[in-house]
């Protein structure tokens, strides 16, 4: 998200930072958890273009090793400000990136990776807009959805509240939302971000993920942005609805818009490790026709990766449909611009449509048998590792460390112990 603040004007900053007692610097590890640290305003009212020291290693997250000595920077441009519930102080909270000792951008922070990819394939990124669908439950502490509702539910309830404040407090902050609506699962809900640049996109859902968990949180509830948090219900995702400038998608498919869907489709398999990051993430794919399980694009087959249509602000888009909400949205996005650069550096054609019979999707029945995504994590990330352009995309240490860090997940994962270790094998 981004403020009207100009940065380059010291006495703007210095104004906004003097009614504020606590500024929170704010980054995401690689695997998309929100990190931060409160300092004193009157720290940045010395040098409002401070670089913060930090240890850098709390980027790598749960492979965390040895301390590393970074530069925290803070984009004063995305500097807003919140009251303190507790202290009724005014405290800040700005997005920042990193770099290292010597000033150099430090690839390794997502942040800073969107960035460099923003600058490498500027003729894209500087057309690129996307809106987002993000999905999500909101449970009782029993782990109960709060409510029984259905898709679209006329309903009011703690959930519906939740939600209204959250937009009223988005919109205090600069970001007002497209819409907002129950989902199909009992106590899931959809709030819908409007269209924004790369980096502004990723800051607006990190943001608006941290406030309905602080909103949720306010209620004793709890939320989560787990792909499939419940067995028989539907999952979330996180549909990002693409805008490319001179590159219409209806009623025909532009050259420019064809080359960037075969770029998603040619590279799909390794870029579903960055939109589906968890093992838990390929319980929603292939779960049903609300999640997608084929590389294939439609205009109204949901098991569809791409789709070509309306999206919620009512503007023609290319909808990716396999990340889900907890994915990291800078690599996710990142991801998205390299593989679509490379469509359009070499001029792709997605193929025909595959669309979705009234009786329902059948795979064997098209006439050029759809690739599946991959059914696990194990399977995206040995994609991820064999696509040259996503691994050219990424420093060698972040995506390195992303990959450990994600087979100790399915390591861990496949070591646990269910209910369904009894239930489903009795004897």
């Amino acid at each position: 998200m981004t403020r009207e603040i100009d940065t380059g004007n010291p006495e703007e900053v210095r104004a906004i930072l003097e009614g504020l007692s606590l500024v929170r610097l704010v980054f995401v590890d690689m695997f998309g958890a929100v990190r931060s640290c409160q300092i004193p305003t009157a720290r940045l009212l010395h040098d409002v273009h401070p670089k913060l020291n930090f240890d850098g290693s709390a980027i790598e997250g749960r492979t965390r090793l040895l301390e590393e000595d970074m530069l925290l920077v803070p984009d004063f441009s995305t500097l807003i400000s919140r009251g303190n519930a507790h202290t009724g102080h005014a405290v800040g909270m700005a997005f920042c990136t990193v770099e290292t000792p010597d000033g150099e951008a430090w690839p390794v922070d997502p942040r800073t990776a969107l960035i460099r990819t923003c600058q490498e394939v500027s003729g894209l990124a500087n057309r690129w807009t996307a809106s987002a669908e993000l999905e999500f439950y909101i449970l009782q502490p029993d782990l109960l959805p709060v409510d029984g509702g259905g898709y679209y539910s006329d309903l009011e309830g703690v959930g519906t509240s939740i939600c209204r404040a959250v937009a009223d407090t988005l919109h205090t902050l600069g970001l007002s939302i497209s819409g907002m609506h129950h989902e199909a699962g009992p106590g899931q809900y959809e709030i819908d971000l409007p269209a924004l640049d790369p980096v502004a996109l990723s800051d607006a859902i990190i943001l608006t993920k941290q406030i309905i968990a602080e909103e949720v949180a306010a209620h004793s509830l709890r939320v989560t942005f787990s792909a499939r948090p419940l067995t028989d219900e539907p999952g979330s995702g996180l549909h990002l609805h693409q805008h490319i400038d001179d590159a219409p998608v209806t009623p025909f498919l532009s050259p420019d818009a064809e080359a960037i869907m075969a770029g998603i489709l040619k590279h799909a398999k390794g870029l579903t490790a960055l939109a589906a990051p968890t093992a838990n993430s390929y319980k929603r794919l292939h779960a049903g026709p609300e999640a997608p399980g084929m590389v294939i694009w439609a205009h109204a087959n949901r098991s569809a990766l791409l789709r070509v249509g309306m999206s919620t602000e009512g503007v023609p888009s290319m909808e990716f449909r396999a990340a889900d909400p907890s994915c990291n949205p800078y690599l996710l996005v990142a991801g998205l611009l390299a593989v679509e650069a490379a469509g359009l550096s070499s001029g792709g054609n997605p193929g025909k449509p595959v669309e979705e019979e009234p009786t329902g999707f059948d795979p064997t029945a098209a006439k050029i048998a759809p690739k599946p995504l991959p059914r696990n994590l194990d399977e995206a990330l040995d994609a991820l590792s064999d696509d040259e352009v996503l691994c050219d995309a990424f420093d060698n240490r972040l995506l390195n460390r992303l990959i450990e860090g994600s087979r100790g997940e399915i390591d861990a994962a496949n070591q646990r112990v269910s209910s369904d270790d009894v239930d489903v094998y009795p004897q």
